[in-house]
């Protein structure tokens, strides 16, 4: 039930911008210093329509004194996330995100109460999952909207050691357990997560299962692995594309697309047809300080070819067919016989 003027009061709006609003700590009744604040507290401020609730996001004070903190203006700045109307029989009444009714100048700020923090962070209507508690009241459950979450972007950040990798396990394992039919496909390149899961997961490693061949990448995306993430030399990345159309022809032919493929169009090609687009290349040549170039672009493949590590990608098979349903049913965990 909404009960106005409760929580204790902590200081008055001094300043208010679109998006947050600036708060002075004032002393307490009993003349004791101001009370404590700290980052990522929940704290409410009285309008005459609502109330809004904001997030401590800033702490300072302005002229710190060298003598004694006592005197010191001590100064809050608040985030705006929401407000609560006054109306508790208000077809849109409780909290909603998003402030319409804005504080004024010398308005009162009081931390939030245990019933304030239970309506802000109520389950919602829609599809959701609880992932823990919240920081300022480990009795109010941390809701997440699955919808919301899954159809947009979003990060976890925070300093290391702070317990990313925890809350992103939390998340997906509270999304799974609600959607037990759900499909969640993680890239752990540090290898972080294969035992938060179990035997709900799938781990598949450039040592087992993994397999993403040449052939499946654009032409930037084969030139980043085989030139390098920086800018590589011009001439190299035209002969890379020369020789990789060269080797693509045959299927282009085969398929009828000779008129119309390109160097991204997606088809099967070896890449010992690519090797030998480049001997013959270099052994066209009337320069030979023209050679350098060709023999980079040789030597680069071939160090692929050798690495261990990219296996995965470049390893040698005695036939060349289009992998792509199995690919798939790998990463989606598709049976093959459905993907077909």
């Amino acid at each position: 039930m909404f009960q106005p003027h409760t929580g204790d009061r902590i200081g008055r709006v001094i300043a208010v911008a679109a998006t947050h609003v600036v708060v002075l700590l004032e002393a307490r009744d009993d003349g004791m210093p101001p009370q404590t604040v700290q980052m990522g507290v929940l704290v409410k401020i009285e309008t005459r329509l609502s109330t809004v609730f904001g997030m401590v996001s800033g702490l300072r004070v302005p002229l710190p004194s060298l003598t004694s903190s006592q005197a010191d203006l001590k100064i809050v700045e608040v985030e705006l996330l929401g407000e609560r109307l006054n109306d508790p029989t208000a077809a849109n009444g409780g909290f909603r995100r998003g402030v319409a009714n804005f504080p004024a100048l010398e308005d009162a700020v009081r931390l939030t109460t245990q019933d304030d923090l239970a309506q802000v962070y109520a389950p919602p209507r829609v599809a959701s999952v609880a992932i823990g508690t919240i920081h300022q009241d480990s009795r109010i459950a941390a809701h997440l909207l699955i919808d919301d979450l899954l159809g947009k972007h979003f990060s976890v950040v925070g300093t290391t050691g702070t317990g990313k990798s925890c809350a992103v396990a939390s998340i997906l394992r509270a999304v799974i357990e609600r959607n037990p039919n759900g499909h969640v496909l993680l890239l752990d390149p540090h290898n972080e997560y294969a035992r938060a899961f179990g035997d709900q997961a799938v781990v598949l490693s450039p040592d087992a299962g993994l397999r993403l061949p040449y052939w499946l990448f654009n032409f930037e995306e084969l030139a980043e692995i085989v030139l390098g993430a920086e800018n590589a030399h011009p001439e190299q990345r035209k002969i890379l594309a020369d020789v990789v159309l060269t080797a693509k022809q045959t299927h282009f032919l085969r398929t009828g697309l000779e008129k119309n493929g390109t160097i991204d169009t997606p088809v099967l090609y070896r890449m010992s047809d690519v090797l030998r687009s480049l001997e013959a290349a270099m052994g066209s040549l009337s320069r030979p300080e023209s050679v350098s170039a060709f023999q980079t672009v040789k030597n680069r493949i071939l160090a692929l070819q050798n690495d261990a590590r990219y296996a995965f990608v470049f390893g040698a098979s005695l036939s060349l067919r289009d992998e792509m349903v199995d690919i798939l049913s790998q990463l989606f965990r598709i049976p093959s016989t459905a993907a077909r």
